[in-house]
């Protein structure tokens, strides 16, 4: 490809890349500040910080009978429960200590994929993170995520690559133990490094970046020996033998909460997943549609080093996709799985950057085209949300849905125009706009624009001479990186938006609540689905059970058992009630609980947790004494 002379010369100016990298950085740093500030707390929040509080102070111990449900590895509890401990319990310190992890994160891909694949593609792995909103405000949040991918990179950083001293491999075989205690999920991470160091290097440096990692996991497993089990049986697949039985979930307990979620559902998730993560993960099929044959490579080092990048994500890939759209487990949890390792795609496509196949043709070119044009109708799809409102809010389309020739006003429901245009009842107007307008127009402006793309590549290969294969996908991905701030694609993620200072808010709820329960009071909690107000009351006496709600509240099982794995059922709601002195309740979840006025009396309530949410304000009961009877 001819590279106009223009484009050569800024190419090459000192640090021009370097000062894009650190705008990029900037503009990651002030987004996630922002967005620390002004998402509302979700469950998987709360259980993080308030268990690893518990766990880091000592009130509780991981995997422990009696206590709170572990259920992921003990890193990702106690890394934000030690940064409490240092800076204070709350909402805050987690969500600060993700802040720093994101910003290390951005450190680490910038140094990694600069000395991977250069500097040009390092501001283009910053800028791929950075402009996207759904990404840095899923790295804004104090869940295992940020933790996760900041862990992966810097493993990567110390890991991948033929210049790697033996130094560095074991550095990073300790952070791989460490990705390892931290989720599960990520434990093949560990093995595949191993492999790939031995192929890459030698047998004496894979021992040795084994062991150092292996030492890490061992140390874990020796110090929450043997209740750390618990986590492993949990995921084992078959039933387990008679010496696993303790540390086995109950099995007279079956869960009271089902996702339900049919097929749409299950393949709306995972369109939804593609689309928050559209450019990381759209690298990896782009870099494997433009493999070399082997002896095109620019090194055997650069082959290893990308065989072991797409190995590594397509098994991760798939066990995050089984695990979600193919169980019960979480549905709709794939988009923020997606972030544990979303950024191998990004490190792969730079890592391919120059051996990309030479001449392609036939079959190659025709599978680069239909993965273009279904990936763009596919978003299309997705993203049918943004195309439908900014459809219906155009004046001229609500000038056109008139009745009997008299104008509805522009504020009418978009139902009540409908009706009136086609004779319609609400339902099948409903129907008409979901099936019709709603996803089918989407995909095909999606359409429209891919068949664009390929028609450009094509009019500009002619121009610059280059391999129109290479092209296509180049300039797709452009497209979609451009894409990326908007609503189409990661601008779309708004479900958490609250706006206000959502810390100070927590805070301030925190503080009343401190103020009105005496420190040693036993308190019933029903108030929220993410437990984070129990932070600010650290002397009072929780029920470790009731931090993941509704998930871990289990229908009928033996009360021992059920509350010894950290489970709840209703006898012990009713048992935890009766000896409860006090009941928190969101005033939105008042159907959940029902308080005798002979037993209980309201002494008051709390602002509203977050300005961005109806009935959030925590109503608290006391028991009323026999003196006051």
């Amino acid at each position: 490809m001819q590279v106009p002379a223009k484009i050569r010369n800024w190419l090459q100016i000192p640090l021009l890349a370097e000062g894009l990298a650190l705008l990029g950085a900037i503009i990651y740093a002030v987004q996630t500040w922002t967005y620390a500030h002004t998402q509302f707390s979700v469950l998987d929040e709360g259980s993080y910080l308030v268990k690893g509080y518990f766990f880091a102070t000592g009130k509780y111990a991981p995997f422990a009978d009696y206590g709170p449900w572990t259920n992921h590895m003990p890193l990702s509890f106690l890394l934000p429960g030690w940064a409490q401990v240092l800076f204070g319990p709350g909402l805050r310190a987690g969500r600060y200590l993700s802040v720093v992890c994101g910003l290390l994160m951005m450190v680490g891909l910038w140094l990694l994929v600069r000395r991977v694949a250069g500097r040009w593609w390092a501001v283009v792995a910053v800028g791929a993170i950075a402009l996207s909103p759904a990404l840095v405000k899923i790295y804004s949040q104090a869940i295992s995520q940020v933790l996760v991918v900041c862990l992966l990179v810097w493993v990567l950083h110390f890991g991948l690559g033929k210049d790697r001293t033996r130094g560095q491999l074991v550095v990073s075989g300790v952070l791989a133990g460490a990705l390892w205690l931290t989720r599960l999920n990520m434990f093949p991470v560990y093995f595949f490094l191993v492999a790939y160091v031995w192929w890459q290097h030698d047998r004496r440096a894979a021992l040795q970046t084994a062991l150092a990692g292996g030492a890490v996991v061992l140390l874990g497993h020796i110090l929450l020996w043997p209740d750390i089990l618990r986590i492993w049986v949990y995921w084992y697949p078959f039933d387990p033998p008679a010496f696993l039985q303790h540390w086995a979930q109950p099995a007279d307990a079956p869960p009271s909460w089902v996702s339900g979620v049919d097929l749409g559902g299950r393949i709306n998730s995972l369109l939804q997943a593609l689309r928050f993560n559209f450019f990381p993960i759209m690298a990896v099929p782009a870099a494997w549609l433009l493999w070399p044959r082997r002896a095109d490579w620019q090194s055997d080092a650069k082959f290893k080093d990308a065989v072991f990048l797409s190995a590594l994500f397509a098994l991760l890939f798939a066990i995050h996709a089984y695990a979600t759209i193919l169980t019960d487990h979480c549905v709709y949890c794939l988009t923020a799985y997606l972030t544990f390792f979303n950024v191998l795609g990004i490190v792969l496509f730079g890592v391919m950057f120059g051996s990309w196949v030479v001449e392609a043709r036939g079959l190659r070119r025709g599978l680069a085209a239909i993965f273009v044009l279904v990936s763009a109708a596919a978003m299309g799809y997705a993203a049918s949300d943004v195309f439908t409102a900014a459809f219906l809010s155009h004046r001229g389309v609500r000038r056109i849905l008139f009745y009997e020739g008299a104008l509805l006003p522009w504020d009418a429901a978009v139902w009540v125009v409908i009706e009136n245009k086609f004779n319609l009842t609400y339902e099948q107007s409903f129907n008409l706009l979901w099936n019709g307008l709603r996803f089918l127009a989407p995909a095909l402006i999606g359409l429209l624009l891919a068949a664009l793309t390929l028609w450009l590549a094509q009019r500009l290969q002619k121009k610059f001479r280059y391999n129109v294969l290479a092209g296509t996908l180049v300039l797709f991905l452009a497209a979609s990186f451009g894409l990326t701030p908007f609503g189409v694609l990661g601008g779309g993620y708004t479900g958490y938006d609250c706006g206000g200072d959502v810390l100070t808010s927590y805070e301030e709820i925190g503080a009343r609540l401190a103020e009105t329960i005496p420190a040693g009071s036993h308190v019933y909690w029903n108030g929220g689905h993410s437990a984070v107000p129990m932070l600010y009351m650290p002397d009072v006496i929780f029920y470790p059970a009731q931090i993941n709600g509704t998930y871990t509240y289990r229908l009928g099982g033996d009360p021992d058992e059920t509350v010894r794995y950290g489970f709840w059922n209703e006898t012990l709601k009713q048992q935890w009630l009766a000896e409860a002195d006090y009941v928190l309740v969101e005033e939105r979840f008042f159907d959940q609980l029902t308080l005798s006025p002979d037993v209980w009396r309201e002494i008051g309530k709390t602002p509203p947790l977050l300005v961005c949410r109806d009935n959030s304000e925590i109503y608290i009961f006391e028991r009323i004494s026999q003196a006051d009877k």
